[in-house]
């Protein structure tokens, strides 16, 4: 045994191996840096720092309160408040070094009133035709797929199941928010690991509860733009803000939304994707942790993934014996979940 094996044994001797259902986020960041993979989903480290991992983001906010529909404002905002209570918690513990999630329970509110806004706004523009029946709403799917005599177990949330009522077909849909042009937003998303595991996931949600016609006929993306301007006192009142985002996207010439139904155009279990599922399957169920299994990005581009550095760049740079000390003092271990925004590269629980 060669001494660069032991000592990998010795390393991850006595830390967690996570082995759980595949989600889309850890099979994209397996096609892209394995090495990541390996830190954040088979070793669940997570930077003390990183407290978006508390604080609900614009999308996830956008979200919960289109999940919620025009009639369930209350639920979203009791919500939203919830989850500051917990984050308070915290900082009245004294946990809040460096006074982020204070800033964090501040940037919720601000999330919170821009989501809204956009939400009306949306609601507005795209209310529901009456030929779309919705049949489930940001529903947590989990099943097993048989692959080549292998069973692969596959999970995520879809933010929507809907049927169309003339033929009877199932489309999935699923919203889309940034502050970047949608057109680029969108560039690929039919294709992406994300659309194919929403199609895959919606279908066994639909096996499970034995819909008839259970294989989706295609998907619709609804993009939506958020505004760069906050609620404040400027504002008279809510409505006020409403009317200066609209103001916004026209002195910007910018559309708010982008909706869009496309019809798949492969098979859903396609050789490529079928081949990303094993591959992923055997890593996700690995637990020699051999480090040659998941080499880094040779090119580069993971590094600056999102416009900034990698999380996990500081291990990376230096050599293996080093991690212990910086594991102890800047990560924290975290079991994984499908939580990563493949957008914007924000962590959400």
């Amino acid at each position: 045994m060669s001494n660069d094996v032991q000592g990998q044994q010795v390393l991850f001797e006595g830390m967690d191996r996570f082995c759980g259902p595949l989600h889309q986020s850890d099979i994209g960041m397996m096609l892209r840096c394995r090495r990541a993979l390996l830190y954040r989903y088979k070793l669940g480290l997570r930077p003390k720092s990183d407290l978006r991992a508390g604080a609900a983001g614009l999308g996830q906010m956008f979200h919960k309160i289109v999940q919620y529909g025009p009639g369930g404002i209350e639920f979203a905002k009791k919500w939203v408040q919830d989850q500051q209570k917990i984050l308070w918690e915290l900082v009245e513990k004294g946990e809040d070094v460096d006074g982020s999630i204070a800033g964090a329970v501040k940037a919720m509110t601000d999330h919170y009133n821009k989501a809204m806004a956009i939400a009306q706004l949306y609601w507005e523009r795209y209310p529901d035709p009456e030929y779309l029946e919705t049949l489930a709403t940001e529903v947590h799917v989990e099943g097993d797929v048989e692959i080549c005599g292998n069973k692969v177990t596959v999970a995520g949330t879809i933010d929507k199941v809907v049927r169309d009522k003339r033929d009877g077909r199932l489309w999935v849909r699923d919203w889309k928010t940034s502050s970047r042009d949608m057109n680029y937003i969108m560039t690929g998303y039919q294709w992406s690991i994300q659309c194919r595991m929403y199609r895959l996931l919606a279908w066994l949600w639909a096996k499970q509860n034995e819909i008839e016609n259970p294989e989706p006929l295609g998907f619709i993306v609804d993009g939506v733009r958020m505004p760069t301007i906050k609620y404040c006192k400027k504002d008279v009142d809510f409505a006020a803000y409403i009317e200066r985002c609209k103001q916004w996207y026209k002195d910007n010439l910018i559309d708010a939304f982008t909706s869009r139904a496309i019809r798949y155009q492969e098979p859903m279990l396609s050789d490529i994707f079928m081949s990303s599922l094993v591959d992923a399957a055997y890593t996700q169920k690995d637990t020699a942790l051999e480090l040659w299994q998941y080499p880094k990005d040779m090119t580069a581009s993971y590094c600056t993934n999102y416009d900034r550095q990698c999380t996990y760049y500081g291990l990376c740079e230096v050599d293996q014996c080093q991690w212990p000390d910086i594991i102890e003092r800047q990560f924290k271990v975290v079991e994984p979940t499908d939580n990563v925004n493949t957008e914007t590269g924000e962590v959400n629980e």
